[in-house]
């Protein structure tokens, strides 16, 4: 009874099971919102595989990526609703991408903890055993621990690496972009051994006739979960990845693929009825072993047909579909199948190539040399060597290619020589670089070769390792000379050697230092200065493998350039003379002229002294013209600094045109053109004036003797940052506000040559002794930190436009304001040392001294000065003193006197200007400063004000 319901329940068990697999397939991949989301805005899937890892991944003879795994995924995308798109790359090359983000998925890729930390796995596909091959001769090696000192060839990225540094194995890794170039390391005997996965070794040696070749040796050393990959972190994709292959597992699509691409199914790991089968078999057998015996007979015989039929039918799809060229010919050499990348290839049908002697076949009938020499390597295979060479083909459409060729020949159990295989690998593309390579090298050989400046090429230690011929003749060492040698030898200075090698350190391999000058020793002994450019030498890695410099000797450029330098230097000197000789002669037609009005009204006081009242004040505007003359011939040098107002540019201008109006030639007409609302500026109001009569006179002057017309304008300008606004030298004018002074004549106009040196110093198109008016106009404008425009042809007139930087304020002023009125009523009092060298201006001042109710105590140079100092320093209230003087100057006589006394409040008298005191001695450390000429308030209002700051005793109100 108990055996009974014992095979009740195993009948049912067996019965159901189906019925319950058909249910679990009825009911499809069912997706969440977030899977079918991600589905939605990812419509098309990237896969990456491995280019040749055949059964699973490999491209077609026609180019398109085929496989097991391949051929999963695209039953996947139907099943699940995706578009999917194949890449190839070798396996190293295939995770890279999917870490940067290239490809979504890595089609097959082996579990292991390390690569965890990087990628998610979907659930296992296959099992994959990995073992060792060795040629069938290698006694030697026939366990893990034989691999020790070996040269072992693994695939680039593939676990054996890691799996070998785990097992402490010591070993040379050969590395190979895939399984099939590590199978041919073995067979060329470039290594001793493969670690490689059993079914894409084994059919690369079955496919290319190598099975007898190349033996498995031990145990598999570990059994690879074969799964896909993704970038960590993509949860979702690899959720509906494992729904999908569950999917495929339970509906029995796995098994399927598997039994067509291997012949036999892998079990998987979740395939747990697999683990219990032998069991239920056993009882299974137990109770049917009678009834089932000839049936299972019968299976296991249609089983094995079936398996033979599969695995000739597997041999048939790799023959065809190698991207090599393969054939099977007899011993002597008769071609007896080719495979469609050969008939592909030659364009030739397929019977037009068999039953004949295989160098007599389209490959080879375009050269008697290749088919005299493929026929010689025919021969050579049939007495059993492996034969290697490279032969020229001809292709379908007449194109010459060149193959790496082999021929290997199989043998049968007694030895002999049954079958030869021909393979060839088109290696056209590969040859061409190689000339290509070979022609830029001697092009660059015959570069360096040629190039008149010296190159040196160095390691990383920088030491020389070549030199070309132009080195030697500079530096006089041959490359015996310089074996083992550092370029350190070679500098005079060996702070520059370690100066250039810091530079070079720090450059990428796309950068040059930029050209310096270095100090080289020749073989002699003998210094020259040379230019030197480097730049570093790095590899794809960007590791540094050596520097090349160039260096060129400048020794004769420096003498040139040494003696151009002096030659424009005696040149300038030349010019510098003939200039001062011209401005002299202007100072003095000038300073002639204010003296002639001087003398002259002297002459009439003397003979009437009645009209000195009328005359003097001429005498003083002539002697104020006079000092305006120096102030600007300082202004000129720098030696004065500005005295800054607020100026209504308006009100300026209007003056200066209507005093010019009746001193210029009543044929230049001036036109003025103000606008009612312009802001005031900033400035030194006699150097603008100076500035607005210079234009003008030089308009009016351009004119001549014709009819013509200047016209003077103020406008308010505003420079903005996007405009482009520059001045006569091209250069761009600030933003901001202006107050801008245009004046306009249509005389003569300026060819470039004359527009181009109108500001230089001296250069003058008029008449000896003027040419300091425009170089005088633009450094007053940029002092005032303005800018000059220039407009003019010639014959077409000319326009000059000044900007001044306009002030915020809208207040209209004018320089007046400054202008203090000093009290006439003011009176000191103490003793005053003064110091100076010129007699009249020692008694002038010293009356005015003693006007203004002060004792005087006189001395002719700064050392008699500092005598009477010294004996009367209780009595001395303040110093006056003048800067040039003999013996002592003004400026030694300061520090001693600061030295004595720092608290000597000491004025300084000067003819040289503000700035020339300024640098030499700091107006923060002078009481005060007076420029000559002054008169009688400038001096008083420079003594009241120092006394004050000073407190020092002063009078009440006892005017003069």
């Amino acid at each position: 009874m108990r055996m009974a319901l014992q095979i009740l329940f195993i009948s049912l068990f067996f019965c159901l099971f189906p019925l319950g697999f058909a249910c679990g397939q009825e009911q499809g991949i069912l997706l969440s919102a977030e899977e079918q989301t991600y589905l939605q805005t990812h419509d098309t899937i990237v896969f990456i595989s491995q280019t040749d890892y055949p059964p699973f991944e490999f491209r077609n003879i026609d180019g398109v990526s085929d496989g097991m795994t391949l051929e999963l995924i695209r039953w996947l995308a139907t099943e699940i609703g995706f578009h999917c798109r194949f890449k190839n790359a070798s396996f190293l090359e295939a995770q890279q991408a999917v870490l940067s983000g290239e490809a979504d998925v890595l089609t097959s890729f082996f579990y292991s903890e390390k690569r965890d930390q990087l990628f998610d796995f979907t659930q296992p596909l296959f099992e994959v055993p990995a073992s060792i091959f060795v040629l069938a001769d290698r006694p030697d090696i026939v366990h893990l621990r034989d691999l020790s000192g070996k040269r072992v060839a693994i695939q680039q990225g593939d676990y054996a690496k890691d799996f070998l540094d785990a097992k402490g194995i010591n070993f040379t890794m050969v590395s190979t972009r895939d399984f099939a170039e590590a199978t041919d390391t073995v067979i060329k005997r470039t290594s001793d051994a493969i670690i490689g996965d059993e079914q894409i070794v084994l059919y690369f040696l079955y496919s290319h006739g190598l099975i007898d070749k190349v033996k498995k040796v031990g145990e598999p050393l570990y059994t690879g979960i074969d799964c896909m990959g993704l970038k960590d972190g993509n949860r979702v994709l690899r959720s509906i990845l494992n729904k999908g292959i569950s999917h495929a597992r339970k509906s029995g699509v796995l098994d399927s693929l598997t039994r067509k691409w291997l012949g036999t199914k892998y079990p998987s790991r979740t395939d747990y009825w697999a683990k219990f089968w032998p069991y239920l078999a056993a009882v299974l057998g137990l109770i049917l072993l009678v009834v089932a015996w000839n049936i299972r007979l019968r299976r296991a015989v249609e089983l094995k047909t079936r398996h033979l039929r599969e695995s000739e039918q597997k041999f048939k799809t790799i023959f065809d579909q190698s991207y090599q060229f393969i054939g099977l010919m007899s011993p002597d050499g008769t071609l007896l199948d080719v495979n469609q990348t050969a008939i592909k290839f030659t364009g030739q049908e397929k019977e037009s190539l068999l039953n004949r002697p295989f160098w007599e076949t389209a490959w080879w009938q375009h050269s008697a040399e290749s088919r005299s020499q493929i026929r010689d390597a025919t021969m050579r295979a049939a007495k059993g060597e492996i034969v290697q060479l490279e032969a020229t083909v001809c292709s379908g459409s007449g194109e010459i290619h060149t193959f790496d060729t082999s021929i290997t020949p199989l043998f049968n159990a007694k030895g002999k020589v049954t079958l030869l295989i021909p393979e060839g690998r088109d290696i056209t593309e590969r040859k061409q670089a190689e000339a290509n390579l070979s022609q830029q090298k001697s092009l660059f050989e015959a570069i360096f070769t040629c190039i008149p400046d010296a190159i040196v090429y160095t390691n990383i230690e920088r030491e020389l390792i070549g030199i070309n011929p132009a080195f030697s003749s500079i530096f006089g060492f041959s490359m015996d000379d310089l074996a083992g040698k550092k370029t350190s030898f070679l500098y005079e200075n060996l702070e520059e050697y370690e100066n250039q090698g810091r530079i070079r350190f720090n450059l990428t391999a796309i950068e040059r230092t930029l050209p310096y000058e270095v100090r080289y020793r020749r073989k002699d002994g003998s210094i020259f200065p040379g230019e030197t450019l480097g730049t570093t030498i790095r590899d794809a890695s960007d590791t540094t493998m050596g520097y090349i410099g160039v260096i060129r000797d400048i020794a004769d450029r420096k003498l040139a350039e040494e003696e151009k330098r002096t030659l424009e230097q005696n040149l300038q000197q030349t010019q510098k003379l003939e200039s001062l000789g011209v401005l002299s002669g202007g100072i003095a037609h000038d300073f002639n002229n204010i003296l002639a009005v001087i003398i002259g009204y002297c002459g009439l006081i003397k003979l009437k002294y009645e009209s000195a009242e009328k005359n003097i004040p001429e005498i003083e505007k002539a002697a104020k013209r006079a000092a305006g003359l120096c102030r600007q011939m300082l202004a000129y040098a720098g030696k004065v600094q500005l005295t800054k107002t607020k100026i209504n540019m308006v009100t300026k201008a209007a003056d200066i045109v209507g005093m010019l109006k009746s001193t210029l030639p009543h044929n230049a007409v001036i036109k003025t053109d103000f606008s009612a609302k312009i802001p005031l500026i900033e400035g030194d109001a006699s150097q603008l004036r100076q500035v607005v009569m210079n234009l003008i006179i030089n308009a009016s002057e351009a004119i001549g003797t014709e009819q013509g017309e200047v016209r003077v304008s103020l406008t308010r300008i505003k420079v903005g940052s996007g405009k482009t606004c520059v001045d006569y030298h091209s250069k761009a004018i600030p933003p901001g506000e202006y107050v801008c002074l245009d004046v306009t004549d249509n005389g003569c106009g300026m060819d470039e040559v004359t527009k181009w040196r109108i500001f230089e110093p001296f250069y003058t198109t008029k008449f000896t002794g003027r040419g300091l008016g425009m170089s005088a106009v633009l450094g007053i404008v940029k002092s005032h930190a303005g800018a000059v425009q220039l407009f003019s042809q010639p014959g077409q007139g000319t326009t000059f436009k000044v900007y001044l930087p306009a002030l915020t304020s809208e207040t209209v002023g004018d320089e007046d304001q400054t202008i203090s009125t000093p009290s006439a009523l003011w009176q000191g009092s103490g003793t005053i040392l003064l110091a100076e060298d010129e007699k009249q201006v020692r008694l002038i001042a010293k009356s005015l001294l003693e006007m203004f109710g002060f004792s005087i105590l006189e001395a002719a140079n700064g050392k008699e000065a500092l005598e009477i100092y010294l004996k009367n320093a209780a009595a001395i209230t303040l110093v006056l003193t003048d800067m040039g003087m003999p013996v002592m100057d003004g400026y030694q006589l300061f520090h001693e006197l600061k030295k004595l006394n720092p608290e000597l409040p000491i004025i300084i008298s000067s003819g040289y200007g503000d700035t020339e005191v300024n640098s030499r001695i700091g107006l923060d450390n002078i009481a005060g400063i007076i420029s000559k000429p002054y008169n009688m308030d400038q001096l008083r209002e420079v003594l009241k004000t120092v006394l004050d700051d000073a407190k020092l005793p002063q009078k009440g109100t006892n005017g003069i």
